[in-house]
């Protein structure tokens, strides 16, 4: 079962375009390789490693562990309003109160204003439009989630226009300014 794991993740990652990309790397690298062409091979390979590092998980988690020092939860939570960012969501995902789902991650976020709403009794400003036309809004889904964990209706403040983090940022602050909320968390 572990193999299968391994070999699932190996190839899934090379079917992306930025797999095939370093895939097409090494292969050119062994055929310049193979036409005797070294400098050629050497730099198509290189490339390919250099690609393909940052990706791997041992890399990643230390790249990201540096941005993450010296960060620490604060003790007490002050705030007047959460903000709570989207992360997607997985569609036709059929649940007991409604259709779509948040990704894991986003489940994590969602779980955390959930309890923080209950400490402070604050509203949570709900940031997450839809990338692609036709698609349900993001913080539909979140909204539906919140209420389900007992959040109340009234404490969600849906901001359904965003496609990005940026807008998350810029839409949020504005609904902040407008709404008189000084302190979002």
């Amino acid at each position: 079962a572990l193999t299968m794991f391994a070999c699932y993740n190996f190839i899934s990652a090379y079917t992306l375009p930025r797999g095939r990309f370093i895939v097409f790397l090494f292969v050119a690298g062994l055929w310049l390789a193979r036409r005797k062409n070294w400098n050629a091979a050497a730099i198509a390979v290189i490339l390919a490693i250099f690609l393909w590092l940052p990706a791997s998980s041992p890399v990643a988690d230390r790249l990201i562990m540096g941005l993450e020092n010296g960060l620490s939860m604060p003790r007490q939570l002050k705030g007047d309003v959460i903000s709570l960012l989207c992360g997607g969501v997985i569609e036709g995902v059929e649940d007991v109160t409604g259709s779509g789902a948040p990704p894991d991650d986003s489940m994590a976020r969602i779980v955390t204003a959930v309890r923080v709403q209950r400490m402070l009794h604050v509203p949570i400003i709900v940031s997450g439009g839809s990338a692609f036309a036709g698609r349900v809004p993001e913080a539909y889904v979140a909204k539906r989630f919140l209420c389900d964990l007992g959040v109340p209706e009234e404490m969600v403040i849906l901001e359904d226009k965003s496609r990005d983090t940026d807008e998350n940022a810029r839409f949020s602050a504005e609904i902040c300014a407008r709404r008189g909320f000084g302190k979002p968390l």
